[in-house]
């Protein structure tokens, strides 16, 4: 990675407005479409943005910051609703960019070459991660092949020592965008074990190691957010149970002082995490970020309450919320009909192919286990009536089924906080969850052990 040299230039429309940029102030300028007159900055705030200052366009579709020069930091460009530009304000005083509200992120920077390596550096991070993620598939997939499973593991290695010289690299370029790229910098099982046992406690307990995260460089790096929310979302998707979940966060949420702004983003990335994956845990860190968080009224930290509120009834141990709704022949049917029962509620639609794959297993389950005490309930998220009633007949699906025919808009889905289908949760006689998306052999091993008790 080559060295740059940061030029300055000041435009004489500029000096007519008395915008020029000076020794202590930054001068972002900036040319976007289709934003009504009007822009922001915002900074974010560990689960959301918070407004900084607005600006209304100079001359056509012209918008001109003025800002104190400080310590690094990164910003966001944009409209309240929707996307946000993050722009990184450093040791260059005068920044030029053109681009639409529509898709402001796919700004081009006219005049910043620190914002171009910003943006460098986190597309490079983004392939590495895609490579790592290849390159393990190829270790398991290798195993039982010798000479296969050393080369695999071996590119591993190599992976890693490319991934130690690049962040050497860009800390040569600037300390700032060196300290953002370190913060991919896990060394994988196979390169370092450190004496573990096991890659899923290494992994865990290593994956922030190499982040000095007492450096107060952190605080204004947001990107910390993104590598916190994707660490908890790892662990939520391979189902890993809260107790060991809550080992790894911690110890790794012990190494930033609570009082910093660096712990904001790292506890509010690992919510989001585990709350888009619907993992038990977000109870645990989202009454701790709401709790400590709420004083400062922020509306993105407020809307916690409501989320954990509901949280509480969808994951395991909480009590469903009722459904209620029409099946095609115009009948009622309630969720809470069937208490005395366990129930599997299926959120499903003709058009979703996994949904019709798993269909026959679970057909043979319900046959197996209805008169011993076993209902489902079909939720529809179709939109034709014509075509759901068709899938009901032709997979044999005897157990009532209700839809409000909105497809993805369903309140029944809203309700549950489904994002994708097949999705079942499956509920003990009270009504209350034992298990979230289960798939039909899953489902068999659970049902087998209910039934055997």
């Amino acid at each position: 990675m080559k060295r740059f040299s940061i030029y300055f230039l000041l435009l004489p429309a500029l000096m007519v407005l008395g915008l020029t940029p000076g020794e202590d102030k930054v001068l972002l300028e900036a040319t976007v479409l289709n934003c009504g007159g009007e822009i922001s900055l915002f900074k974010f705030d560990g689960v959301g943005f918070k407004h900084l200052e607005s600006t209304q366009a100079t001359e056509e579709n012209l918008f001109t910051f003025n800002l104190e020069k400080g310590s690094p930091q990164i910003l966001y460009l944009g409209k309240a609703k929707g996307q946000k530009l993050p722009i990184f304000f450093s040791s260059e005083e005068h920044l030029v960019l053109e681009s639409n509200c529509v898709n402001i992120r796919n700004a081009v920077w006219k005049k910043s070459d620190l914002n171009i390596e910003y943006n460098n550096v986190i597309n490079a991070i983004k392939r590495q991660k895609a490579r790592y993620q290849q390159l393990q598939r190829q270790v398991q997939k290798s195993k039982r092949y010798p000479e296969m499973y050393a080369a695999a593991k071996k590119a591993v290695v190599d992976h890693d020592a490319d991934t130690k010289v690049y962040i050497d690299s860009m800390l040569g370029v600037d300390p700032f965008l060196g300290k953002l790229a370190a913060i991919n910098s896990y060394q994988s099982f196979i390169t370092d074990p450190k004496g573990y046992t096991s890659e899923l406690e290494h992994y865990g307990m290593e994956f922030f190691a190499g982040i000095d995260l007492k450096d107060s460089a952190y605080d204004e790096l947001t990107f910390l957010f993104e590598a916190y929310r994707e660490y908890a979302t790892t662990f939520a998707k391979l189902g890993i149970d809260r107790p060991i979940v809550e080992k790894f966060f911690d110890h790794n949420l012990q190494r930033i002082d609570p009082s910093r702004p660096a712990y904001k983003n790292a506890l509010g990335g690992l919510v989001l995490g585990l709350q888009s994956s619907q993992h038990p845990a977000f109870l645990v860190y989202g009454k701790r970020f709401f709790e400590k968080y709420k004083a400062e009224g922020q509306p993105h930290v407020l809307a916690l309450e409501k989320s954990l509120v509901n949280a509480r009834s969808l994951l395991e141990g909480g009590e469903a919320p009722e459904l209620s709704g029409m099946d095609p022949d115009g009948n009622k049917h309630n969720l809470s009909d069937l208490r005395g029962k366990y129930v599997l509620v299926d959120f499903w639609a003709s058009w979703c192919g996994p949904c019709r794959r798993e269909n026959p297993a679970v057909v043979k389950l319900y046959e197996q286990y209805h008169d011993q005490g076993f209902e489902i309930f079909g939720v529809s998220l179709d939109r034709q009536k014509e075509r759901w009633v068709k899938a009901i007949d032709e997979d044999g699906l005897v157990w009532n089924h209700i839809s409000d025919l909105k497809g993805w808009q369903s309140e029944h889905a809203a309700l549950y906080g489904v994002r994708s289908i097949p999705t079942t949760i499956l509920l003990d006689k009270e009504g209350k969850v034992l298990k979230r998306k289960l798939r039909a052999h899953e489902l068999e091993q659970e049902l087998k052990k209910l039934f055997s008790k």
